[in-house]
């Protein structure tokens, strides 16, 4: 397990990933279904963690 908030070490070193924001997992699941064709990992990140994107 790691912890970085380098996203494209990240995306280099793991095939699964987890995003957890304010205690909660916000997404849990592959590198590659973290962010869609348009989205970089750093927006997908931010959608996530947002106080709007998070659940």
């Amino acid at each position: 397990m790691i912890s970085s908030h380098q996203l494209g070490e990240v995306a280099r070193m793991v095939d699964d990933v987890g995003v957890l924001s304010k205690g909660k997992m916000q997404y849990q699941g592959t590198i590659e279904g973290l962010a869609s064709e348009e989205e970089t990992l750093e927006d997908a990140f931010l959608r996530l963690t947002s106080s709007e994107g998070a659940r």
